[in-house]
């Protein structure tokens, strides 16, 4: 098995607040945005990532995404996948 990369999806109650730390302390550049997910991507290293997801509690529904990467159920129009190598 050949793992190229992981990516965390870390729940948030300050969504706003996540991103200003990721885009603007971290440096990182926001490489999706679904209101609901956020991905950010390291400036240096676009293997490096991380996804912030919206928490807004027990009750909140989080869609049912794809597997991710290179054609293999990646959401072009939301992500930057298909401009980065995997």
């Amino acid at each position: 098995m050949n793992i190229r990369r992981v990516v965390p999806d870390i729940p948030s109650k300050r969504f706003e607040e996540s991103r200003a730390f990721y885009m603007d302390f971290l440096a990182m550049k926001l490489a999706m945005d679904m209101d609901f997910i956020l991905t950010f991507v390291s400036q240096s290293n676009p293997t490096a990532q991380v996804s912030i997801v919206r928490d807004e509690g027990a009750s909140a529904s989080v869609p049912n995404m794809a597997p991710h990467g290179r054609g293999r159920g990646c959401r072009r129009n939301a992500c930057a996948c298909h401009r980065t190598r995997h």
